[in-house]
């Protein structure tokens, strides 16, 4: 596996988002939203951990915690791998350039219908449109 930081820099400075919704497949029982990242990579399960960033935070908390409704929950552990990698990257650029952008990473199970999980997207983004007005990406 290859962690690649600029990729995810380039996508958020590219986009200029107004919000950030970051998608992962677990293999977890249910959808769970990250509340923070960890500075911790390996490419695999048996390699040893590394940090990310070698004077980074060691736990970035995200900046939006969405509501997703039951049968639902939160995490404090987004992995080790890319998930947490693309995570931590893009909290600390947040953090790091003063941009208050809201951020959220949420874990789908890996065997979920895709209907159903996105569904789910689109429900929470439908609900930040509806509260913040100010979301300028089109929600079907």
């Amino acid at each position: 596996m290859r962690f690649d930081r600029p990729q995810f820099v380039r996508a958020l400075d590219r986009a200029k988002p107004d919000i950030v919704l970051g998608l992962g497949q677990s293999s977890r029982q249910k959808i769970e939203v990250e509340t923070q990242a960890g500075n911790r990579r390996r490419a695999r399960a048996t390699d040893p951990l590394k940090p990310i960033a070698a004077r980074g935070a060691r736990r970035l908390q995200t900046t939006w915690l969405p509501r997703l409704g039951r049968g639902t929950g939160k995490s404090r552990n987004a992995g080790d791998y890319v998930c947490n990698f693309s995570m931590y990257v893009m909290l600390d650029r947040l953090r790091r350039h003063g941009l208050e952008i809201p951020y959220a990473f949420i874990h789908i199970p890996h065997d979920w219908e895709l209907k159903k999980a996105t569904d789910m997207v689109a429900k929470i983004l439908r609900s930040v449109r509806a509260r913040n007005g100010a979301c300028r990406t089109k929600i079907k």
